[in-house]
């Protein structure tokens, strides 16, 4: 039997299971792609399957986070809503001065 197999037991003879190689990221790396995570607002899927090739990450990234004492309580995802919605307060604010001053002019 190969190396990177093995038999699993309980199940009919012959069955064989191909463990796949783990991906190890040394601290260093852990805290770029946290980092990357953090600041381009991207999905933790995404940034996942940049670095592993893996459709689904199962919280590995959150575990991370949250040993090395990132906050966990802010999502990019929360961030990006939250700047959005500082810019559409912003224009809605822009446009009723414009509409002030429009009469004003009147």
């Amino acid at each position: 039997m190969d190396k990177r197999s093995k038999l699993i037991s309980g199940l009919r003879d012959g069955k064989i299971v191909i463990q796949k190689p783990n991906k190890y990221f040394t601290e260093a790396e852990k805290h770029h792609i946290i980092k990357e995570l953090l600041s381009t607002g991207c999905t933790k899927a995404e940034i996942w399957q940049k670095y592993t090739g893996q459709n689904e990450e199962h919280g590995q990234l959150l575990r991370w986070m949250r040993k090395f004492g990132y906050d966990t309580s802010v999502k990019p995802e929360d961030l990006i809503l939250q700047e959005t919605f500082q810019l559409w307060l912003r224009k809605l604010k822009l446009k009723k001065m414009i509409l002030k001053t429009l009469k004003y002019f009147k």
